[in-house]
């Protein structure tokens, strides 16, 4: 049997993927109260490939049949929050994404749907290390937001963000409706239908209380020496 390998995320040695963290600090802290944050790309296009496996004479039957985009490809960028209470707010990114749009983002996205839900005290923001996120105008921003403290991250460590199993989710969703609904032909049309897996995955809290439950085991699994982890 032949299959292609299974990819990981490389973090390098403990020492760096660690970066500025105090990892015996963090391990222990209460990751319930953060508020975990990304962007994504959602994609359709004709170039994967699919096998089917049908009775001869039933080549054409509607169940084996891959509905496919004559563009090849549409595609919408997205950003969203999560925490351990649930899905947040889902905006989409048109256009370049830059320091200017990522701090419109914060303060007129991020910052008011985030008190909806937590009204009073502290913020704790966490954002990988894209370039974006650390820009002079977003650091100035974050010093200039008393209420909102940015948790340090480490670097080239994507797989520690519990929201990336969200996009897989919404992707997984995305697929698993495909059959019963007409090729999407637009981003307008994409961009609705994201929408719908989003609210769709917010209406059960389990998976969002078992994704932020399991940051200290993502946490100890490079504190411990691994280059790279499990999620």
């Amino acid at each position: 049997m032949c299959s292609r390998p299974m990819q990981q995320q490389w973090t390098g040695s403990v020492d760096r993927a660690l970066g500025d963290l105090s990892a015996l600090d963090d391990l222990d802290f209460d990751w319930r109260n953060d508020i975990f944050s990304d962007e994504v790309i959602v994609s359709i296009t004709n170039d994967s490939t699919a096998l089917v496996y049908c009775m001869n004479g039933h080549r054409y039957d509607e169940r084996f049949v891959r509905r496919i985009n004559k563009s090849g490809c549409v595609r919408v960028a997205c950003w969203g929050w999560m925490s351990y209470d649930g899905a947040g707010l889902l905006e989409r990114i048109r256009g370049r994404f830059t320091a200017e749009v990522y701090e419109h983002i914060l303060a007129n996205i991020m910052i008011p749907s985030a008190r909806k839900r937590y009204p009073e005290g502290t913020l704790f923001f966490q954002q990988d290390n894209h370039p974006i996120h650390t820009a002079n105008r977003i650091q100035r921003w974050f010093t200039r937001r008393r209420d909102v403290d940015s948790v340090d991250w480490p670097p080239n460590s994507p797989d520690m963000n519990p929201i990336q199993n969200l996009w897989a989710a919404v992707k997984r969703t995305l697929r698993s409706n495909w059959a019963e609904q007409p090729p999407v032909r637009t981003p307008e049309e994409l961009w609705d239908r994201v929408l719908d897996a989003w609210e769709e995955i917010a209406k059960n809290l389990d998976p969002f209380h078992n994704l932020v439950d399991s940051m200290p085991r993502r946490m100890r699994g490079v504190d411990a020496g691994g280059l790279w982890t499990r999620y």
